[in-house]
């Protein structure tokens, strides 16, 4: 006799329940993030850490699906990722408020989220059959990917090209934090979005293409390079991000009570705080 099995009773969490473990995920890896100079912080941190970004990216396909208003959520992030682009920009360009030796944070994921939300909203009016604004929308952050990355080679552009591409409208090739790989694994998730065993499937199969397959690529062009180091070493532990999979999985589709501003205005106040710290070290 068959027992069928009840996956519904382990559906225990709602997106801020979710949320709230992205951030604690988060806040060890960057503890690595900023601290890893001092010798004194252990490399667990950061492989925990593999599991906030793509919790976020889940948790940001939920809430761009079901906002009342679009236009609204997309501001909230826009803004934020505005102006952490503009002080990336000072410290990147311009050596401002860069650590003693050299170092400067590099977190853009919210630049990803802009670019996601245009490639979202395109997939939807494709889908309500208005495939011209769909394809137009969606296309938008490729051409201009195209466009801005033809003028940084023109010396009298590049300045103002690489500001609008940290601020205005990032380009997908030049964001230093999640980039085309993050970008790619948000599209496969909002396409999914209805059926969430294959999506987690999905997810799985394009975590282990992209962050093994991929950029195996270029580690076996390493010569110190062997795949056991995907497991000794954190340098090599972007691939334990799969195991995002089982949060996906705890999901049962709530909204949860906590306010989703909370997590936009965390996320550059822990990480100009801890940097802020790293420099006193």
């Amino acid at each position: 006799m068959q027992t069928k099995i009840d996956f519904q009773k382990y559906q225990i969490f709602g997106s801020s329940e979710l949320k709230l473990f992205a951030l604690i995920f988060m806040v060890f890896d960057h503890i690595y993030y900023f601290f890893e100079f001092t010798g004194h912080i252990p490399g667990f941190f950061t492989v925990i850490g593999r599991l906030s970004a793509y919790l976020f990216l889940f948790c940001a396909v939920e809430g761009f699906s079901h906002t009342k208003n679009r236009i609204k959520y997309f501001i909230s992030i826009y803004l934020v990722s505005n102006c952490m682009g503009f002080i990336l920009h000072l410290m990147e360009e311009h050596h401002l408020f860069v650590r003693k030796d050299g170092f400067y944070p590099q977190n853009a994921i919210l630049m990803n989220l802009v670019v996601l939300c245009f490639l979202w909203q395109g997939i939807d009016w494709y889908k309500e059959n208005k495939r011209i604004q769909g394809i137009f929308v969606f296309s938008l952050p490729i051409l201009y990917m195209i466009v801005s990355t033809l003028l940084r080679q023109i010396p009298i552009f590049a300045h103002t090209v690489k500001l609008l591409d940290y601020t205005i409208f990032p380009n997908i090739a030049y964001i230093p934090d999640g980039g085309v790989i993050y970008i790619i694994t948000g599209v496969v998730l909002y396409l999914t979005k209805n059926d969430r065993p294959l999506q987690i499937l999905e997810f799985i199969g394009t975590i282990l293409i992209l962050q093994i397959g991929y950029r195996g690529m270029f580690w076996i062009a390493d010569p110190n390079f062997s795949w056991i180091m995907l497991f000794t070493d954190v340098h090599y532990c972007q691939w334990f991000s799969v195991f995002t999979a089982l949060f996906m999985f705890l999901y049962n589709g709530e909204k949860g009570k906590v306010r989703k501003s909370l997590f936009h205005w965390f996320y550059p106040t822990h990480i100009y705080t801890l940097y802020l710290l790293s420099n006193i070290f």
